[in-house]
């Protein structure tokens, strides 16, 4: 399995338990905004990118987060930070 695939799959695990109620949508939501306020490396910054990415377009049964467009902002802003540490 490629480092992509782990964070995608790795990701997708992280926005379901963070969809699944109020309390874990708020615990997600603070993990993100965390991951923004830090220097993550490229592997942090890019699993929080795609878990923000997933949140965005739901859990995979279609019942996506009312807040879709706020995570879609915070996961540009991660996949940026994802470059950056890249380029580090």
């Amino acid at each position: 399995m490629s480092l992509a695939q782990k964070l995608r799959s790795e990701a997708r695990q992280i926005a379901s338990a963070g969809l699944v109620g109020p309390a874990e949508e708020q615990a997600l939501q603070r993990r993100l905004t965390d991951a923004l306020a830090g220097q993550p490396s490229f592997e942090d910054a890019t699993l929080m990118a795609y878990a923000a990415t997933a949140a965005a377009g739901g859990n995979g049964d279609g019942a996506g987060s009312a807040y879709g467009s706020w995570y879609s902002n915070i996961a540009a802003k991660l996949h940026d930070l994802a470059t950056d540490a890249a380029g580090r």
